[in-house]
C-alpha cells in the first residue's frame, strides 16, 4: 500500500513539474521585436552600419577602419561610434503608436554621411559629420513634405491594382507584351496626353507612367483611347500636367537628394503606406511627365 502511495505521489510531482514547463516564458502582447540584418554603407576609411532594432526604430554605428593586406583583404577598426540617427530631432520616431522610422539614400560626402530620415510626422535631410575620435555631429532639418495615403492615378495604386482591374477602370487600351511585364497604353478623348500601366510580377500593377503628347503609334489611337483617362486629374495635393516647379515645391517641399534638376523624386512617408513613389519629370520648368513606381520582386 505503502509502495502504490509513493507512486501515485511521484506520477503527481511529475505532472505538476511538466505543467510548469510548459508555462509561458514571456508575455509577448507587451511588445514586439523588430530586426533585420545589418546594412554598411562604405566610405573612404569610414564605414556606416544601419540597424533596426526594437519597434523598427532604426540605429546608425560609425566606424574608422583600415584595410589590411592579405586575402581576403580584412578591415582593422580603429573605433566606433554610435550616431543620434534624429540629429536633435527629440522623439521624432516614438510618438506613441507611430513608432516607426526609415533611414533611406545614405551615402558618403568625403566624411560626412548625408541620408534621408523619414518619419509618421514628416520627413527628414540629415548629415552627420565625422572627425576621428570624436562623436559625429549630426545635424537634421525638414527637407521635405510628407506624402501619405496611397499614391494612386486614374484609380490605379500601383504595388496593389491588377492588371483585370485596370482594364475594368479604364477598359483594354492597347496591349504590349514586354520582358518582364505588360503594359497597357491609353489616351484621353481630346488626344492630348498618354497613359501607360506597366504590371509585372502576379500582373501587380509596378508602374503608370502619365505624360503630354500621344506616345502610342498613329495606327494605335483609335484603339487607345478611353474616355474615363482624364489627364488633368491631379498629381499630389493640388498638380497636374502644365503645373510649374514653383507650384510643385510649393505643394510637395523640396524632393529627395538624388533628384536631377529636371526630374524630381518624391516618396511616401507614412507608415502605412507601401514603398511608393513618385518622378516628376520638367520640360520648361513645367510637368511634362509623371511616373509613378512600386518596386516589385
Amino acid at each position: 500500500m505503502k509502495k502504490l502511495l509513493l507512486i501515485y505521489l511521484l506520477s503527481f510531482c511529475a505532472l505538476s513539474i511538466s505543467a510548469e514547463e510548459l508555462e509561458p516564458m514571456a508575455d509577448f502582447r507587451i511588445h514586439t521585436i523588430v530586426s533585420s540584418n545589418p546594412r554598411t554603407f562604405e566610405g573612404n576609411k569610414l564605414r556606416a552600419i544601419v540597424e533596426y532594432g526594437e519597434l523598427g526604430l532604426p540605429s546608425i554605428f560609425i566606424e574608422s577602419t583600415k584595410v589590411e593586406m592579405g586575402h581576403p583583404s580584412p578591415s582593422k577598426i580603429f573605433w566606433r561610434e554610435k550616431v543620434d540617427e534624429t540629429g536633435g530631432v527629440i522623439n521624432v520616431c516614438r510618438e506613441p503608436g507611430l513608432w516607426r522610422c526609415s533611414l533611406d539614400n545614405l551615402k558618403w560626402k568625403d566624411s560626412t554621411l548625408v541620408y534621408d530620415l523619414k518619419t509618421p510626422r514628416g520627413a527628414y535631410q540629415c548629415s552627420a559629420r565625422v572627425i576621428e575620435g570624436q562623436k559625429p555631429k549630426t545635424n537634421c532639418s525638414k527637407g521635405f513634405s510628407p506624402i501619405c495615403g496611397a499614391i494612386n492615378f486614374a484609380g490605379i495604386v500601383p504595388g496593389v491594382t491588377t492588371d483585370s482591374e485596370v482594364q475594368r477602370l479604364l477598359g483594354n487600351g492597347v496591349s504590349r507584351d514586354e520582358i518582364d511585364a505588360v503594359s497597357r497604353y491609353f489616351v484621353d478623348s481630346k488626344r492630348t496626353a498618354t497613359l501607360q500601366v506597366r504590371s509585372c510580377t502576379d500582373l501587380i500593377v509596378c508602374e503608370v507612367i502619365v505624360q503630354e503628347g500621344i506616345a502610342v503609334n498613329p495606327t494605335d489611337i483609335s484603339a487607345a483611347i478611353s474616355q474615363w483617362f482624364n489627364p488633368h486629374q491631379r498629381v499630389g495635393p493640388a498638380l497636374k500636367l502644365g503645373s510649374t516647379k514653383d507650384e510643385v515645391k510649393k505643394n510637395l517641399g523640396d524632393p529627395v537628394n538624388d533628384s536631377t534638376t529636371d526630374a524630381w523624386r518624391y516618396d511616401s512617408t507614412c507608415t502605412c503606406a507601401l514603398p511608393v513613389f513618385f518622378t516628376v519629370y520638367f520640360k520648361n520648368d513645367r510637368i511634362q511627365k509623371v511616373v509613378f513606381s512600386a518596386p516589385s520582386d
